[in-house]
């Protein structure tokens, strides 16, 4: 293996490494769904893969909110922190 210092091609290395890492959540769902469609059939499959969906977005979306008033919360105590310090008299 070379090290290349040229930053495009570290670049497109890492950007290949990243697409094959990505790939994986696919085939091992892809993996998964292939013999629950053939012992529950295609419909059953696609409806209970649904509910299970569905029941992952509402956790989703409440660890997103929690996510969003951190970040907030953050924010805004920088912004406090920002106006002690007085910084824009400096």
């Amino acid at each position: 293996m070379t090290v290349s210092a040229d930053p495009e091609a570290a670049s497109g290395a890492f950007m290949s490494v990243l697409g094959v890492i990505g790939g994986i959540p696919s085939v091992i769902g892809m993996l998964t769904a292939w013999p629950l469609a053939k012992k529950l059939g295609k419909k059953r499959a696609i409806v209970t893969g649904q509910i299970v969906y569905r029941q992952y977005g509402g956790t989703e979306s409440v660890l997103a909110f929690l996510y969003l008033g951190m970040d907030m919360i953050t924010f805004l105590v920088s912004i406090i922190l920002l106006w002690r310090m007085n910084v824009e008299n400096e």
